[in-house]
């Protein structure tokens, strides 16, 4: 369903300024290994421990560095983390 054979997902070029909830984004996508939302900004975006209820166990993430101060408490810790700019 959704997202769950995909290994990669690269939303790098996702507009978020319109978005206010982000809520289980990711659920589902159970096989990701690398995920690239460095376009994320938090100027309208709710950022709560939802946005990364998944069962991912590890993955690389790259995230916006103003975006990832603002999330790292939620991040999962196996997660390996990239910033951007």
């Amino acid at each position: 369903m959704g997202c769950s054979k995909l290994t990669s997902l690269d939303l790098s070029n996702f507009e978020t300024l319109n978005v206010k909830k982000a809520n289980k984004l990711f659920y589902g996508c159970d096989k990701l290994v690398k995920l690239d939302i460095s376009s994320f900004k938090n100027i309208n975006l709710t950022v709560n421990k939802e946005l990364f209820d998944t069962n991912v166990k590890s993955v690389e993430l790259t995230i916006d560095k103003k975006f990832y101060k603002d999330a790292k408490d939620i991040i999962p810790s196996k997660w390996k983390v990239i910033t951007t700019r």
